[in-house]
């Protein structure tokens, strides 16, 4: 993920796909405070989140590709 992605990018990102999320987490260095590269999206809906893992895999956030597990 985009070291420039921050948590509203995050979650407007999978929004714009999947009505039920609720929250993200980026996560960030203690030391540094700069993003790790990796964050969480949380959702309300569990057949959503499943579609997630797989459909939002690769898709292109901020010039670069996302993993999904």
């Amino acid at each position: 993920m985009d070291l420039s992605v921050n948590e509203d990018t995050l979650r407007n990102f999978f929004l714009n796909y999947y009505n039920s999320v609720i929250g993200t987490k980026i996560i960030i260095d203690p030391s540094s405070k700069i993003s790790k590269g990796y964050g969480f999206v949380k959702f309300n809906d569990p057949k959503e989140y499943n579609r997630a893992v797989t459909e939002m895999n690769g898709k292109i956030l901020n010039g670069k590709p996302i993993k999904t597990k």
